[in-house]
């Protein structure tokens, strides 16, 4: 906890985020984010997403090249 905030009474900058979602497949499709005033800061529109189209499985497995050197914790 912040303890200048609370002796003060002073609050913290509030921000927030607006995000659209395609309501069939769950995809966000637009963020806008606000400052505290109300202002728009930032925006990310996602336009022509394709997804699963037609990458092998075998693209994002990871092979540890020869010369690595492996450790572990704990």
């Amino acid at each position: 906890m912040n303890t200048n905030l609370k002796e003060t009474g002073k609050s913290a900058a509030q921000y927030y985020t607006k995000v659209w979602v395609d309501k069939e497949t769950w995809m966000p499709l637009k963020y806008e984010m606000y400052d505290s005033s109300g202002n728009l800061t930032a925006k990310v529109e996602i336009w022509d997403l394709k997804v699963n189209s037609g990458i092998p499985d075998s693209e994002f497995v990871f092979n540890i090249p020869g010369d690595a050197e492996i450790k572990t914790t704990g």
